[in-house]
C-alpha cells in the first residue's frame, strides 16, 4: 500500500462535485471544536470558526498528483496502522516511529505516521498561540494561529474516523495486507455531509481538556477509533453510495454523529492544550532582537 486515500480521492473527483462531501465532515469537526472553546481563548481565534473550517481543508489539497515532491510525504501523514504498534506505547517522536519501521521492515507508507502530525501541529500552534500573547495587535501573528488550526483541525479530524486507524482502512485486509478496496472508506467519509447539521449541535459538546501527555492521548484516541472497526463494517451494507445523500438509518446517523463530535471534543482539546502551554513557552531571544514589542503591543 503506497497511499490509501490518493486514489479514494481521485476515484471521488470522477463521481462527485469538485468540493467532494468528506470535505463537510472536517468542516464540521473543526467549526464544533472552535465553538466549544472557553472564553479564556482569544476572541479573534473563537470569532475565526469558519476560516479555521476552511484551512481544515488544506491537507487534503496538498495531496494532489500534480505535486510530486509533496504527495508522498503527506499521504502517511492522514492515517495509521494501530495495529503495527508494538506496545501500548506509542513511539516518543517521529523519528522513534520510523527507526522501529526500519528496524522491524515495515515500510512508513505502510504503517501511517498520522499521531505524530497532530503532535506536531499542537505544537506549532503552542507557538503561534506563543507569539499572540507577546504580539496581540498584530494580524501577521494571529493569522498564523488560524493556519495551524486549520491544518490541526484536518489531521485530528483523521483520528476519529474509525477507518484512518486499521489495516483494514477499504475492507477486510486481505492476508497479505493489501486492501481489497471495496470502497467502504468513501462512502463512510461521506456521512458527515449527509447529516443534517442541527444534528451535531443538538447537545453541547464535553468540555474540553488539557492534554498532559501527547503521545498517550494519541494512543487512546486512535484505541477508540479503532474500537468502531467491527460496527463500522457491521453497517457496511446500510450505508449510502457517496453520490446518494439520502440517509434514513437513525443506527448509521448515530454513528455519524457520534463521530464528529468526539473528533471535535479532541480537536478542542487539542486547541485549549495548545493556549494553556502557550503561557509557558518561551521564545528565543533573537525574535525579540528582530521583532521587539512595542508597549502598546503588551499583553497583560
Amino acid at each position: 500500500m503506497k497511499s490509501i486515500l490518493t486514489p479514494l480521492l481521485l476515484t471521488l473527483s470522477l463521481i462527485t462535485p469538485a468540493h467532494a462531501w468528506h470535505a463537510e465532515g472536517h468542516m464540521a469537526i473543526a467549526r464544533l471544536a472552535v465553538e466549544s472553546l472557553p472564553e479564556d481563548v482569544p476572541a479573534f481565534f473563537r470569532d475565526n470558526a469558519e476560516a479555521i473550517a476552511e484551512g481544515s481543508l488544506d491537507p487534503d489539497l496538498f495531496k494532489n498528483r500534480q505535486l510530486p515532491h509533496l504527495t508522498p510525504t503527506e499521504a502517511p501523514d492522514h492515517y495509521f496502522h494501530l495495529e503495527e504498534l508494538p506496545s501500548p506505547e506509542l513511539p516518543e517522536t517521529r523519528e522513534d516511529w520510523i527507526a522501529f519501521c526500519n528496524d522491524n521492515n515495515i515500510a512508513i507508507d505502510d504503517a501511517g505516521t498520522l499521531p505524530y502530525v497532530v503532535m506536531e501541529m499542537t505544537e506549532r500552534l503552542t507557538l503561534a498561540f506563543a507569539e499572540v500573547r507577546r504580539r496581540p495587535d498584530s494580524e501577521a501573528v494571529k493569522q498564523r494561529a488560524i493556519t495551524y488550526a486549520g491544518l490541526l483541525a484536518h489531521y485530528s479530524g483523521d483520528l476519529s474516523m474509525p477507518l484512518h486507524c486499521t489495516i483494514h482502512y477499504n475492507g477486510r485486509a486481505n492476508p497479505d495486507g493489501s486492501s481489497p478496496r471495496t470502497g467502504i472508506h468513501g462512502r463512510i467519509d461521506s456521512l458527515p455531509g449527509k447529516v443534517n447539521p442541527a444534528r451535531f449541535t443538538a447537545e453541547p459538546l464535553p468540555t474540553p481538556y488539557v492534554a498532559q501527555n501527547l503521545p498517550l492521548m494519541m494512543v487512546r484516541e486512535m484505541r477508540v477509533s479503532n474500537s468502531y472497526v467491527d460496527l463500522s463494517y457491521e453497517l457496511d451494507d446500510r450505508i449510502p453510495p457517496i453520490g446518494v445523500m439520502e440517509l434514513d438509518d437513525e443506527q448509521v446517523i448515530d454513528y455519524t454523529i457520534d463521530r464528529v463530535r468526539h473528533g471535535a471534543h479532541a480537536t478542542a482539546s487539542l486547541y485549549l492544550t495548545a493556549w494553556r502551554n502557550s503561557e509557558d513557552l518561551r521564545l528565543p531571544r533573537w525574535l525579540n532582537n528582530a521583532l521587539p514589542v512595542h508597549d502598546h503591543d503588551h499583553q497583560h
